[in-house]
């Protein structure tokens, strides 16, 4: 088989351990010994692939998959929105979670129920019927969302769309391997869940005991590829994995324990495929019928190597022409021992979290420079060397990814009790724009062009406009009657009284002259003339009678005609 051993040093040599060229060499040895038998059914990488249908995948398995399918899709573009602190995959799927596409939509691109639109523009609702395209709809959403950050993305976001239900038109992949590369790597390069098969794990050592067995393969699935940094090249990001054991000379298969959840499809897929295999060692049609066994059955035993980690059993299969032996089917998982990456010494102990035999494993703290036992060793993440003690003096785990951080570079949330490391806080998380504490991206009040902020900061700032509802700041916002409104509503429904400076709705407001008065204050200040029936000051009315006229229509009624008086002489 054609495999660049180099890669498989580089691999742990990277992780921060020394690995001699004479361990290479002798895993090279053992695994082509000892894989001999597997060999001829896989292809020169030491694999066999075979495609199912996402969106077959997903719909199969609702429970496992949901939005974040997204997050595994490089193709949708991830970045920080300026002056927002916002991830534009979490915008997305936020949007998408509101609609509640489901799976079917999703994968069909067809609106499973009518739906409807508000059209803020013309004031209408627009019903999409059953069968109309989700896209279609999508867009008419995101083109009237009542969000601005919304709005000024519609591009991107249709994009993003469209790469999506691309996707689901796409292939995952189901691998079945003996390559060393990818055994090594059984929990390494995931979608983000960990295994304590890891490179840093507790039973580290287990898949160089899988590596170094007759009859261990690694199951695995992905969307994807991307970049593996330290190797610097595409491999393919896991979003499942199982161990495998198949036993050619009984025609029976094991399958542990599915790591990170089960995948009900997946599995049954790797299932078929393994019985090909069994099939044609046994010289029967690929496609030859096989049984699944009880996994209680007092028939199956299994001796796991003292590097393995117990796992519990999912499946066993047996060929149907061997299902009525009587014989108890046998399997063997991981080899009894494996080389010490630095003397080549053949090992044969029970210590799962180290790479080396007992004579080479001289750890010493990078900070203290005290020995450390071989089971509190801890690793910085420059990959150094640390006591227990030295490690959380200095270092943290981020809460969401698991990943090595400094404990003075992590972002503490106080009332979760967590660290996180920069990526995974700007994602999860915000600050309040007022009073500075952490906050769930999904607890976060945003206030369009304002910022975002937390419960408390935001029911002492802001209210709802009583007219519009829109938000406005508690301190820009006109308080009448008790009742909040922004400048633009106060100034289109209400005014001052010119006396009292009482508010008053414009369309209850009584003008006289240009002035605006109150119903009380207008009775108290203004009559109108008995005669022309203007309005007129009280203080310039005159009384005659009882009845108030103004200056012209008093001197018009009762100083013109009035008889001429004279005076009396002396």
């Amino acid at each position: 088989m054609n495999f660049d051993w180099n890669l498989f040093k580089q691999l742990y040599v990277d992780a921060g351990y020394t690995v001699s060229e004479s361990a290479v060499q002798k895993y090279k040895k053992a695994w082509e010994r000892r894989k001999a038998r597997l060999m001829p059914y896989f292809d020169e990488e030491g694999r066999i692939e075979c495609k199912i249908n996402i969106a077959e995948l997903i719909s199969s398995e609702p429970d496992a998959f949901g939005l974040e399918i997204i997050d595994q899709n490089n193709a949708i573009p991830d970045f920080i929105i300026p002056g927002h602190e916002l991830r534009f995959k979490r915008l997305f799927k936020s949007i998408l979670k509101n609609i509640q596409f489901s799976l079917e939509e999703l994968c069909t691109n067809r609106l499973a129920t009518a739906s409807t639109v508000y059209i803020e523009s013309t004031g209408k609702t627009i019903e999409f019927p059953a069968g109309t395209k989700a896209s279609k709809y999508f867009k008419a959403v995101i083109e009237n969302h009542n969000n601005d950050l919304v709005r000024e993305y519609t591009d991107k976001l249709n994009l993003a769309f469209s790469v999506l239900l691309e996707s689901l038109r796409q292939d995952a992949i189901v691998v079945l391997s003996i390559n060393p590369l990818d055994i090594a790597m059984a929990s390494v390069h995931t979608t983000g869940w960990r295994s304590c098969y890891a490179l840093e794990g507790a039973y580290r050592t287990a898949p160089l005991a899988m590596l170094l067995d007759e009859s261990t393969v690694l199951a695995y699935a992905y969307l994807h590829k991307t970049e593996y940094y330290p190797l610097g090249i595409e491999l393919p990001k896991k979003i499942w994995r199982q161990w495998v054991n198949i036993n050619f000379d009984q025609n029976a298969a094991l399958f542990m324990k599915e790591y990170p959840k089960q995948l009900l499809f997946v599995a049954r897929q790797v299932r078929a495929m393994v019985a090909g295999i069994l099939n044609t060692h046994a010289g029967f049609d690929p496609n030859s019928t096989w049984v699944k066994l009880n996994i209680n059955s007092n028939r199956i035993r299994v001796y796991n190597s003292a590097y393995i980690y117990d796992d519990p059993i999912c499946a066993a299969i047996v060929l149907k022409s061997a299902h009525d032996a009587a014989d108890v089917l046998e399997f063997i998982l991981g080899a009894g021992g494996i080389y010490c990456f630095e003397c080549s010494y053949l090992r044969q102990d029970e210590t799962q979290s180290s790479f080396y035999c007992s004579d080479c494993s001289q750890y010493v703290c990078v900070y203290c420079d005290n020995v450390i036992p071989e089971d509190d060793v801890y690793r910085t993440p420059d990959g150094d060397l640390c006591c227990v003690c030295c490690f959380d003096e200095r270092f943290v785990y981020c809460s969401y990814c698991s990943e090595t951080i400094d404990r003075y570079d992590a972002h503490y949330v106080d009332y979760d009790f967590e660290y996180y490391c920069d990526y995974c806080f700007n994602d999860l998380y915000t600050y309040c724009d007022h009073c500075d504490c952490a906050i769930r991206w999904e607890d976060a009040m945003t206030v369009d062009n304002d910022g975002n902020y937390c419960d408390d900061c935001y029911n002492n700032l802001f209210t709802d406009c009583s007219s519009c509802s829109g938000v406005i700041r508690i301190e820009d916002a006109v308080d009448v009657d008790g009742e909040y409104y922004c400048n633009n509503c106060y100034d289109e429904l209400f005014t001052k009284c010119s006396n009292c400076g009482d508010f008053i709705c414009i369309e209850d407001a009584l003008d006289v002259g240009g002035e605006c008065y109150c119903d009380n204050c207008y009775d108290e200040l203004f009559t109108k003339c008995s005669n022309c029936n203007a309005v007129i000051a009280v203080d310039n009315a005159i009384e005659v009678d009882d009845e108030y006229y103004c200056d012209d229509c008093y001197d018009e009624l009762f100083v013109l005609y009035q008889p001429l008086v004279r005076s009396n002489l002396v």
